[in-house]
């Protein structure tokens, strides 16, 4: 119960939160009496998200916001934080893959897997930021993959983000650690979430297969983990593989 309670009423603000790991990642955090701010750009399942937080007697306030877009993004830091006059940890979630060789990618999927998965997560720390700054403490925590550590053939674009976020997120701790600002990265393995669904000429996986990856409620278990780190500790990677796949 004292490890749960750790979080009570910090802020925490979660991009990509309407489904799959983002979701379990908000309730995650609300069972532990965390404010939850929750965006992400399906207004209807954020919706159906906050009104199972608040059956569980918690906060949260939902934004609709695709975080490839400035306007949305700082209207959505501004919003979250005139209301709760912080902002305690921002878990960048939202991203998204296409599957395919490198001929086969067009440019459009070129820029949308870049727009979502790294310029996304520059926008939203960018953001955030100067409020953290302001309060002089704050946590970053950005959901990498292990594609950011490895390559994966007919993934190149989407390895080529997560390579990027590496070391975006690596120089950036540098740069905040004079404001007592935490920046980590958890690498997931094969999970089992509606990510994979989405992914274009990606063959369907098995139920016995699906069973044996990670699961979304894995990812949130350790983000968490991290996210509950004494201050005199700080988890800056976390790699979560499955083991029996």
């Amino acid at each position: 119960m004292q490890m749960e309670m750790k979080l009570k009423n910090k802020v925490v603000l979660i991009t990509g939160a309407s489904r799959g790991i983002g979701r379990v990642i908000a309730l995650e955090f609300a069972k532990r009496g965390a404010i939850v701010v929750a965006a992400a750009r399906n207004i209807g399942e954020l919706q159906s998200l906050q009104k199972e937080i608040e059956q569980m007697k918690e906060t949260c306030l939902i934004s609709q916001c695709d975080v490839a877009k400035k306007n949305e993004v700082d209207a959505m830091m501004e919003t979250a934080f005139t209301k709760f006059e912080r902002i305690d940890i921002l878990v960048n979630n939202a991203g998204m893959g296409i599957y395919g060789f490198v001929h086969e990618i067009s440019e459009a999927d070129f820029d949308t897997m870049v727009n979502t998965n790294f310029k996304g997560v520059f926008l939203c720390t960018k953001a955030v930021l100067p409020f953290m700054m302001n309060q002089q403490s704050g946590h970053i925590i950005t959901v990498s993959s292990v594609a950011g550590k490895r390559i994966f053939e007919k993934m190149a674009v989407y390895c080529g983000t997560k390579f990027a976020l590496d070391g975006f997120c690596k120089t950036l701790a540098k740069e905040v650690k004079p404001y007592n600002i935490r920046v980590s990265q958890i690498y997931p393995g094969m999970t089992n979430s509606h990510f994979r669904d989405g992914m274009k000429s990606r063959p369907p996986y098995s139920e016995e297969q699906k069973a044996r990856m990670i699961q979304n409620k894995d990812i949130a278990q350790g983000i968490i983990f991290i996210a509950e780190q004494e201050p005199t500790s700080m988890i800056d990677e976390l790699e979560i593989t499955a083991p029996m796949f």
